[in-house]
C-alpha cells in the first residue's frame, strides 16, 4: 500500500503557500443555539463560503493561503475583507466590484437534525471572476491550487477556473478539486457533470462525496464509485467522502477505508471545508497520506462540535490533542 505522495506534489507542497480560488461570504446563525431562524431577535455573524472557510483552516494550520476571489465593493464586502484579514489570509489575487453584484449571504441554523439553510446567491459577486485576475497569479512558487466546484457553475468564473487551471499546470503546479456540488448554483444536473468533470481530468487531487461523484460521472454513464476509481486509475488521488462512516482513499492501484472520529455534533455542515483544510495542510508538513487523512477527519469532527464554520477552524495543537485523546 501506497501512503506516500508522488515526489513531484510533495516537493512543491513544502512550499506551504497555496491559492484558493472560490467563493466568501456572510454567514449568520441564530442565538441561542438550537433556534429556528424564524424565532430569532439575535443572530451570530461570521466568515462564511466554502474558499475562505479552507483559506481560514489553512492559515490557523501553518500554511501561506491566497485568497482569489471578487467582493462587493459594500459593508459585507468589507466585512468580509476585515475577517480575512485578521486570519491572515493573502487577498493580493482578489478584487472588487460595485453594482448589483453582492457576496453570498447564507442563514444557517445550529441543530443537529435537519438545520434549515438558506442561501442569498443572486448575482454572487464571487462568481464575477475574471480571466484578468488569474493573470495576475504567480503560480511559479505556489504549493497547489485548490479549485471548489461551485466556482464553475456560471460566467466569467467557470472560464477563470479554466484559464487558472491551464496556468497552474504550465508551471506544474498541483490542481486539488474540491467538487462541492450545489444543485441550485446549476442550470441542469448534465452542465454540472460535463464542467466539473472536465476540471477532475486536469486535477491532482478530487475531493467529494456520493452524491457529488454520483453527479460527476452521469456524463460518462458512470456510477459514482465506479467514476471514482476510474479517475483514481488515471492517477487522480481520490478521498470519496461518506459522512460519519468515514471516507475512501482511491490512487492508481491503491486503495483504503478509514472510519470517522464519533463526536457530538452541532451542526452538519462546515465539515467538508475542515476536511480540506486539514489533509492538505497536514500533507505540507510531509505528513504520508493516511495520517493526513487521520487528520483531516479530525479536524472535521472539532468543526461540527462547534458554532460557526471559519472561527471553528482549529489550530494544530487542537487537533493534536483531539487526535491523541480519540481514536478513528
Amino acid at each position: 500500500m501506497t501512503y506516500e505522495l508522488p515526489k513531484t506534489i510533495l516537493e512543491r507542497f513544502l512550499y506551504k503557500k497555496f491559492v484558493i480560488l472560490g467563493r466568501a461570504g456572510l454567514d449568520l446563525y441564530p442565538n441561542p443555539i438550537g433556534l429556528s431562524t424564524q424565532d430569532a431577535d439575535n443572530f451570530i455573524s461570521d466568515l462564511g463560503g466554502s474558499a475562505a472557510n479552507i483559506a481560514v483552516s489553512m492559515s490557523k494550520l501553518g500554511c501561506n493561503t491566497f485568497l482569489c476571489s471578487t467582493f462587493s465593493d459594500d459593508s459585507v464586502g468589507d466585512f468580509i475583507k476585515k475577517k480575512l484579514a485578521i486570519n491572515n489570509i493573502n487577498t493580493d489575487y482578489c478584487n472588487s466590484i460595485s453594482g448589483s453584484y453582492k457576496n453570498s449571504l447564507a442563514l444557517a441554523e445550529i441543530k443537529t437534525h435537519k438545520p434549515k439553510v438558506v442561501i442569498y446567491r443572486n448575482n454572487a459577486a464571487d462568481l464575477q471572476i475574471s480571466k484578468e485576475l488569474i493573470k495576475t497569479i504567480n503560480f511559479e512558487f505556489k504549493s497547489g491550487l485548490i479549485i471548489t466546484g461551485t466556482a464553475l457553475s456560471s460566467e466569467p468564473s467557470r472560464g477563470s477556473v479554466f484559464a487558472a487551471v491551464k496556468l497552474a499546470k504550465k508551471n506544474k503546479c498541483p490542481v486539488i478539486l474540491d467538487l462541492d456540488y450545489r444543485k441550485d448554483a446549476w442550470s441542469s444536473l448534465m452542465e454540472a457533470s460535463e464542467k466539473i468533470g472536465q476540471i477532475a481530468i486536469e486535477s491532482d487531487f478530487c475531493i467529494g462525496n456520493e452524491e457529488e461523484f454520483d453527479v460527476l460521472g452521469l456524463k460518462n454513464n458512470f456510477l459514482s464509485k465506479d467514476f471514482a476509481f476510474y479517475l483514481a486509475k488515471k492517477g487522480k488521488i481520490i478521498i470519496y467522502k461518506k459522512g460519519d462512516l468515514g471516507c475512501e482513499f482511491m490512487y492508481l492501484n491503491n486503495h483504503f477505508s478509514l472510519g470517522a472520529f464519533n463526536v457530538k455534533s452541532l451542526k452538519p455542515f462546515g465539515a467538508g471545508d475542515a476536511f480540506m483544510g486539514g489533509f492538505i495542510s497536514s500533507l505540507s508538513r510531509k505528513n504520508n497520506l493516511k495520517d493526513s487523512l487521520i487528520f483531516g477527519s479530525a479536524c472535521a469532527a472539532l468543526v461540527v462540535s462547534k458554532i460557526g464554520c471559519s472561527s471553528a477552524m482549529p489550530v494544530f495543537s487542537e487537533v493534536k490533542t483531539f487526535i491523541h485523546n480519540n481514536k478513528i
